[in-house]
């Protein structure tokens, strides 16, 4: 009995063995994968890092950007603001001056109409001067209306 049990022992023994050495190369496999695994996961920490970083820039960019384009849109709405008070500045101008011309065209037309008048005045008196001085020299002197007489003594005292 002592032999039988001996040869169980080392037969349990090499099974023993045998198991060991199985969970020894998984072991390692689990090792080697872990390693790997601890491999990926620094290169992919790097990559995350590396994104967050871009992200960070990028939001950093975008904010710049937005707030340019907030400076830009404010200063466009002023300008257009300004363009707009200037185009309404310009509509009443133009329009006082056109009233202006309306009158000054108006002004023209009853001036020029005063000067035919004055014209066609100056012709009748002239007409009424020669005749009144063309009948003084038939007479052998000369004629003066009463008033020329009067202006001219007013001027020689």
């Amino acid at each position: 009995r002592g032999q039988r049990a001996l040869v169980a022992e080392r037969l349990a023994v090499r099974l023993l063995l045998a198991k060991w050495r199985q969970l020894r190369a998984a072991a390692a496999e689990q090792a080697e994968a872990l390693a790997a695994g601890r491999a990926q996961a620094a290169s992919l920490e790097e990559r995350l890092d590396a994104t967050s970083a871009l992200l960070r820039e990028a939001r950093e960019d975008g904010a710049a950007w937005r707030d340019q384009a907030l400076v830009q849109v404010n200063a466009l709405s002023e300008a257009a603001s300004a363009e707009a008070r200037a185009t309404l500045g310009h509509a009443e101008e133009v329009s006082c001056l056109s009233e202006k011309l309306r009158q000054l065209v108006e002004e023209q037309a009853a001036l020029q109409e005063l000067c035919a008048q004055q014209a066609e005045d100056l012709e009748v008196l002239t007409g009424e001067v020669v005749r009144c001085h063309g009948g003084a020299r038939e007479q052998g002197g000369r004629h003066e209306p009463h008033h020329w007489k009067a202006s001219r003594t007013m001027g020689e005292s």
